[in-house]
């Protein structure tokens, strides 16, 4: 860090040391980086405890490089935590972060959540779909109420239920989400159809306990092809971006899988022929290059999961404002862009207390103390 210490600092002073920093951070946005233009990434934590944290990133309008956005291409312009957002609280924040950047945002990149919609809708935004949501929602769309998905559905969950105290747990089918389930049905799918391969080497007991993956095969066949299709172009919008040049490849992945669609598989490729359309119409011109990818957002998100206090009863903390200090660390690079030592010297622990005042909200465990005088 620069600060030529003798000692090793004790813990509580790491951790005021990392929030002085990001709370620094926070509050001098490098803002000179978006002088041809800024987009913004939003989205929400789905529920901490009791709590929601809704996030603004900014990037630059024009995609650059030939990989996906990482979070040093990224500032926080802003965070917040309340018990749940509506489409006006979501308008109010992007028109605070507009004034701090002195213009509009370009375009705004969002799930499908309505709220998110309404809030864009009320700053009368450019709404960027995430083109991972977007696929998926197009996926469940077509397949969520189709029999044969039902079908397999059931008997994978069951499948995971019976076999969980058994001998055969360890083939058990990968964890499905309670909410967006069809972001991540294509590891079931992976995982199906490498059972489907090896299940003549398994023995009597393990056949029988998966046996239902038989019954399924035209299915997982049509799905594996989907998604195939599905990863191929959102590796092209995620790494090179949003322009007409990346649709047309798009496209051109849409017309080798139309010639072998079949069934649901042909109604999955018109409609995400259409989103590209869709969005194609939002462009400028040819030579502009969006971002189209929210997952930077949802990284982040997962970061301060992964490090948050387990119990779910301490909610979103002054630890979030280790988020700012992340977006400094160049993952291609061994670089941690900050000067630690103004930040330090000028941030003092009346900033953070006021900081907490006016982001956070008093958590379940403080109140489960004043409480119960625990």
């Amino acid at each position: 860090m620069g600060l030529n210490l003798v000692d090793i600092p004790c813990k509580s002073s790491i951790e005021n040391w990392v929030q002085k920093c990001g709370h620094y951070i926070y509050e001098h946005p490098d803002v000179s980086k978006y002088k041809e233009g800024y987009g913004l990434i939003i989205d929400e934590c789905m529920v901490i405890g009791q709590e929601r944290m809704f996030a603004i990133l900014g990037v630059k309008t024009n995609k650059e490089g030939s990989q996906a956005i990482n979070l040093s291409e990224t500032e926080i312009l802003s965070l917040q935590v309340k018990p749940s957002w509506s489409g006006e609280q979501i308008t109010e924040s992007l028109q605070k972060v507009g004034e701090k950047m002195g213009k509009k945002a370009d375009y705004i990149i969002c799930d499908g959540g309505s709220n998110l919609g309404k809030g864009i809708k009320g700053y009368e935004g450019l709404r960027v779909c995430d083109c991972g949501h977007e696929i998926a929602r197009q996926t469940e769309n077509v397949y969520k109420n189709d029999e044969r998905y039902k079908s397999f559905s059931t008997a994978i969950a069951q499948t995971k239920f019976k076999e969980v105290m058994k001998d055969t747990s360890y083939l058990t089918p990968p964890r499905q989400r309670a909410i967006a389930r069809f972001m991540n049905l294509s590891d079931t799918i992976d995982w199906a159809k490498k059972m489907l391969k090896n299940f003549n080497f398994l023995n009597k007991d393990e056949q029988k306990a998966f046996a239902c993956i038989k019954e399924h095969i035209d299915l997982v066949e049509e799905l594996d092809g989907v998604f195939d299709a599905s990863n191929k172009i959102l590796k092209v919008l995620k790494n090179n971006g949003l322009s007409f040049k990346t649709i047309e490849q798009c496209k051109s992945i849409s017309k080798v899988f139309t010639q072998t669609a079949k069934g649901l598989s042909a109604k999955w490729i018109s409609k995400i022929e259409k989103y590209l359309e869709q969005e194609k119409v939002k462009l400028p011109n040819e030579k502009t290059i969006w971002n189209a990818s929210s997952d930077i957002i949802e990284s982040l998100f997962g970061n301060f999961k992964s490090h948050k206090a387990d119990n779910g009863l301490n909610g979103v903390t002054p630890f979030a404002l280790v988020l700012p200090v992340l977006t400094k660390v160049d993952p291609e690079k061994p670089k941690i862009n900050i000067d630690f030592k103004v930040a330090l010297e000028e941030t003092f622990m009346t900033d953070l207390k006021q900081w907490n005042q006016e982001h956070l909200i008093e958590n379940q465990i403080i109140r489960r103390r004043k409480i119960l005088k625990i």
